[in-house]
């Protein structure tokens, strides 16, 4: 009984792994919705403190932002959102600029 419990455990996680997909495997209007989250967190942040955000800051901006992917129902794992993030950060620095 206790194995047979641990084997469903086991399968149940595999499935949870499986969901978190990479962004490349994202369809475009999810990458979009993604896209669009993060930039809008970060933008709101900068002209909400008039500066850029620290390190622990960048990470609280994409934890606001999973929650809000993860209620529009896209599965992304947290590193690949944060490493999208991070390769972005510059491109909202220049849009912020330009405001």
């Amino acid at each position: 009984m206790i194995k047979k419990q641990i084997e469903t455990d086991i399968a149940s996680n595999v499935e949870l792994l499986e969901k978190n997909t990479k962004w490349c495997q994202l369809k475009k209007n999810e990458q979009i919705c993604i896209s669009n989250i993060l930039r809008n967190q970060y933008i709101d942040f900068v002209l909400e403190k008039n500066r850029k955000p620290n390190k622990n800051e960048k990470e609280f901006i994409v934890a606001c932002a999973y929650l809000e992917i993860v209620e529009n129902q896209v599965d992304i794992s947290t590193h690949e959102l944060r490493k999208y993030f991070k390769s972005r950060i510059s491109k909202y620095d220049i849009s912020i600029e330009k405001l």
